[in-house]
């Protein structure tokens, strides 16, 4: 039942076509993240986003020593599934936000986490005319 609302919360924070832009974590410390990582809940503003281009699923966070983050993950390439990608989220001034260069996307946000159980995060797209975004919650361990 948890899940359940929280997956519908995703879907409501990700389906708003609102001005509001949620924050970034302004305390993120992310060494903390790094680790096994499983995806349990997706939405997107777009759901047709969630066919190919940003349904991935989160494997591992590994912070790197420039302050940056590695994101492994599993998606389709082409007509293959479940093909290992590695996404280069560069940090910036803000704790909880980082540039990406992925197809349709160009920031991850980290909106929540308490390091040892859940996070969510964003990647979003301030490109014109369509901003697009597409959450994510983690979890550390599969049930």
């Amino acid at each position: 039942m948890r899940r359940l609302l929280l997956a519908l919360s995703v879907a409501l924070v990700c389906g708003t076509q609102d001005v509001a832009v949620p924050r970034p974590m302004e305390d993120l410390d992310a060494p903390k993240v790094a680790g096994t990582w499983y995806t349990v809940a997706m939405a997107a503003s777009n759901p047709a986003l969630l066919g190919a281009p940003l349904r991935l699923y989160v494997q591992e966070l590994k912070p790197t020593a420039q302050g940056d983050l590695e994101i492994m993950v599993r998606g389709r390439q082409g007509a293959r599934w479940c093909v290992e990608k590695k996404i280069l989220a560069e940090r910036t001034e803000s704790a909880g936000e980082f540039n990406v260069n992925y197809p349709v996307v160009d920031r991850l946000v980290v909106l929540d986490t308490d390091y040892e159980n859940f996070l969510f995060a964003c990647l979003e797209s301030s490109a014109a005319p369509e901003q697009i975004r597409a959450c994510q919650y983690l979890e550390r361990c599969r049930v």
